[in-house]
């Protein structure tokens, strides 16, 4: 026991003001660094570069901004702070994402509209007897 309790306090000092390990900003690995920094990141760093949409056998591949999806750098670096985990050991087993999305819902529910036709299909005349 008081051996957890001086690993935990070990890796409080040793990521003093800097984000403890296996933390990611979307999909990037930002752990051991000053939160500070990551005030510059876009969301072409933070975001996959591709989202697969499917429905049943046909699925569509599209990119974040094209459907409106966004990320505010400045609140997901904040939930970092407000997410600080009390037992940082746990972290060396297990990896904690904090990101914070915006959408432009006018963009999104365009894009949306265009991805009926090729994610929609008309049921087939088979039946199963």
């Amino acid at each position: 026991m008081l051996l957890l309790v001086g690993m935990n306090f070990g890796l409080s000092l040793l990521y003093l003001h800097r984000v403890l390990p296996r933390t990611y900003l979307g999909v990037l690995n930002i752990g051991g660094k000053d939160p500070g920094t990551l005030q510059n990141l876009t969301a072409a760093d933070v975001l996959p570069t591709r989202l697969t949409l499917a429905h049943g056998s046909s699925a569509v591949g599209r990119t974040p901004a094209s459907l409106g999806i966004g990320v505010d750098v400045g609140h997901s670096v904040q939930g970092l702070a407000a997410g600080w985990h009390w037992l940082p050991i746990s972290l060396l087993s297990t990896h904690h994402t904090v990101i914070s999305l915006q959408i432009n819902h006018a963009q999104f529910s365009t894009a949306a509209t265009a991805l009926n036709a090729p994610l929609s299909r008309q049921a087939l005349g088979r039946h199963i007897s």
